[in-house]
């Protein structure tokens, strides 16, 4: 009779080692090995991982030809990876191939012939990628290339100076392109479309090393470090702004022909004084753009040519993953909590079993996946992204409906979700790193180790 795998409870020693190393060697006699969401799951059988996908499909997002409220299987084996645009999806095989689904509306899908892919695409003119190497926004697709520069597919243009960069990792959502650079591990390079500078992200705390950058509600990203301590950076200030609109130039107009008229007595009598300061205006105006080159902004935001550096303090400690939608925002605590952050406060997520280890968001779908591999899912789901088995709408956490399987890892569009599952009996994984420290979350995995010590059966119910 065979058993399950026992748990390891201690910190992994691959942790350890990789540490500080912005791009950690792998060892095939190592026995564990990290998953996409950065904790750490037992070698299982090559080739059992598989890609489901829910929600709506006219996109051909998950190569269904209506939308499934049921997660239905893409691709049945061989899969390493998985990650979401907006209305893309893509999946990295074990040979290190990238596959693509969905729309191609904006040229996001590389070298893709047609408007729509609703059949898996492997594109023959793109090295093989690894999970870090390649990200997706809305309508953009962005890969490290052979000189380890940035190749981005669809409407995103970027800056000149991260053109010449060489990266080794990228991150994507919404309109937004974060990359790191190669052999730096504790700061970030973010552009958009609507921005006309390449903004270089620090974190305010020394040695730090950054784990995850994503959205943190629209307009603004959080950056998560090893730590726990969750960084916020707003881009909102760093947008090109657009001109006045037409009324404030309307109302504008009015005032000033009735001052004019007011004033026209007064014109000649100024015109001399005003030639008069034009010249000392200029000299000061000279003066002062020299004081502004000499300037300190007192280290917190400096600008040279097309590149902005920015300074950032954490808000939140001691957290394990965080997600947003465009309007909402999740976050877990390293002692299992699930809270909302509204208007800057934490409000706690109720409604779910089991242990939370990850959380993912769409455009507007959340979801986590506990210890168990059982993944929830809540927000909006009239085109069955939830996986529910339902197209309504969901205000607490449901169960997805995924029959044998447990999932590993999970991705959301805007109205598809991807998840990574295995066979319910492959299933073995270890807490995340700042959970292992936690009393609570221990002593869950130490009593799921013994049958029924978490869930005893209902005819030895005592309480």
């Amino acid at each position: 009779m065979s058993s399950s795998p026992t748990p390891n409870l201690s910190t992994s020693q691959n942790q350890s080692n990789n540490k500080g190393s912005p791009n950690p060697t792998s060892d095939s006699s190592n026995q564990d090995k990290i998953s996409p969401i950065g904790i750490q799951y037992t070698l299982k059988p090559k080739f059992t991982t598989s890609a489901l996908g829910c929600g709506t499909s006219p996109l051909g997002q998950i190569g269904q030809t209506s939308d499934t409220a049921i997660p239905t299987t893409i691709i049945s084996k061989e899969v390493e990876h998985i990650c979401c645009g907006g209305w893309t999806s893509i999946f990295v095989n074990h040979n290190n191939q990238a596959l693509f689904l969905g729309c191609n509306k904006y040229g996001q899908i590389p070298h893709a012939q047609t408007p729509f892919v609703n059949t898996l695409l492997i594109p023959q003119n793109i090295k093989k990628l690894t999970k870090d190497q390649i990200a997706c926004g809305d309508s953009f697709t962005a890969i490290i290339n052979e000189q380890n520069q940035i190749d981005v597919f669809g409407s995103l243009s970027i800056p000149e100076p991260l053109k010449n960069l060489k990266v080794w990792k990228l991150y994507a959502k919404f309109d937004w392109l974060a990359a790191m650079k190669e052999g730096v591990n504790d700061h970030v390079y973010i552009t958009m479309d609507e921005m006309s500078d390449l903004i270089e992200v620090k974190l305010s705390v020394e040695n730090e090393e950054i784990t995850l950058v994503t959205s943190f509600g629209e307009s603004k990203i959080a950056v998560l470090a090893r730590s726990g301590n969750l960084y916020v950076f707003d881009s909102e200030p760093h947008k090109n702004k657009p001109p006045n609109d037409n009324n404030n130039n309307i109302n504008n107009s009015l005032e000033n022909n009735n001052e004019n008229n007011e004033n026209q007595s007064n014109n000649n009598e100024n015109q001399s004084n005003n030639n008069e300061n034009q010249s000392n205006n200029n000299e000061n105006q000279s003066n002062e753009n020299q004081s502004n080159e000499n300037q300190n902004t007192d280290g917190k935001e400096t600008v040279k040519g097309c590149l902005t550096s920015v300074v950032i303090s954490p808000i939140f400690e001691k957290v394990v993953s965080v997600a947003s939608t465009r309007s909402r925002v999740i976050i877990l605590k390293s002692d299992a909590r699930v809270f909302e952050v509204i208007n800057g406060r934490l409000t706690l997520v109720t409604g779910y079993l089991g242990l939370p280890i990850f959380l993912f968001a769409g455009g507007a779908s959340l979801g986590l996946i506990n210890y168990e591999g059982d993944c929830y899912m809540w927000g909006c789901g009239t085109h069955g992204q939830l996986g529910n088995g339902a197209f309504l709408n969901a205000a607490t956490p449901q169960k997805v409906m995924l029959d044998d399987k447990k999932v590993e890892y999970a991705a959301a569009g805007e109205e598809h979700t991807l998840f990574l599952a295995v066979k319910e009996n492959q299933h073995a994984v270890l807490l995340p790193e700042l959970m292992q420290k936690e009393p609570l979350p221990m002593a869950v995995v130490a009593a799921s180790t013994i049958q029924f010590g978490f869930k005893p059966p209902e005819f030895d119910r005592k309480f």
